[in-house]
């Protein structure tokens, strides 16, 4: 039902969005977004390295993440969000008030390093401002421009998020745009 609701949205913002889409490459993005599932501990290690290592190639960071829990211990700093089911709908999507920054600042890039199917995080990655978004290819809902096919599904597991950032940056960096 969950999924339902939110492909008839994405169709219905689809039609209302002419979206530009462009390729983006690893040195013309100057900033980034980067959704991804939290860990119960929120701790995130794996996803703060990922931050720093972009960070020190000169780039504007800001993260959102989703932790299952009914209270987030740290829900917005400085540059990153976690929405909590607190922060959800019944249907899944995320309270816009509480990310209504985010939404509404425009990113070269969007970096989708979710490795499952995360409602809330789709809605974001659905009505986030940016002209090229990344990430595995998960499901056939078209919300990325740009999608790493992880053959070996068996062998992915949450700890593979840097495998599949690895991957992003690889083609990101191989790939030159003539925009």
């Amino acid at each position: 039902m969950k999924q339902f609701i939110f492909r008839r949205k994405l169709k219905k913002l689809k039609r209302s969005h002419d979206k530009d889409k462009k390729f983006v490459n690893y040195n013309d993005m100057r900033s980034v977004l980067i959704i991804y599932e939290s860990d119960m501990n929120e701790n995130n290690p794996k996803i703060k390295a990922i931050s720093k290592s972009l960070q020190s190639d000169g780039k504007k960071v800001t993260m959102c993440g989703f932790v299952n829990k009914k209270k987030a211990d740290i829900l917005i700093s400085e540059h990153a969000y976690m929405i909590d089911s607190s922060h959800v709908s019944f249907f899944g999507e995320p309270n816009t008030n509480f990310i209504k920054g985010l939404l509404n600042t425009k990113f070269d890039v969007v970096l989708d390093l979710t490795l499952t199917e995360v409602l809330p995080l789709q809605y974001v990655l659905a009505y986030s401002k940016s002209p090229f978004k990344v990430g595995r290819k998960i499901s056939n809902l078209d919300l990325l421009d740009f999608m790493i096919d992880l053959k070996n599904e068996s062998e992915v597991k949450p700890a593979d998020v840097n495998y599949l950032f690895d991957q992003i940056i690889f083609y990101l960096k191989s790939i030159e745009s003539h925009n």
